[in-house]
């Protein structure tokens, strides 16, 4: 069991998104508890362009993810 989400459960449990300049962004297919969560953090830019995906990366975000959404936390291979 994970204690924590990986880049690759970003992009295929969470459905973010990449551009052209690597910016990692949720999708319109991100669960609506990500976006609010992301709401708090610096929107990603070209000197920042992993802080979206950074946030989603801690164990912070997986407790968080536990206790509002924990059918995507099983989804993602979370301990419960």
């Amino acid at each position: 069991m994970k204690k924590q989400l990986t880049a690759t459960d970003a992009f295929k449990v969470l459905n973010m998104t990449s551009d052209n300049g690597g910016r990692v962004t949720p999708s319109a297919a991100t669960p609506p508890v990500v976006v609010e969560y992301l709401s708090k953090y610096r929107t990603p830019s070209r000197a920042y362009p992993y802080s979206y995906l950074s946030a989603v990366c801690t164990q912070k975000f997986a407790k968080y993810l536990k206790i509002t959404a924990p059918d995507i936390a099983v989804q993602a291979g979370l301990a419960l």
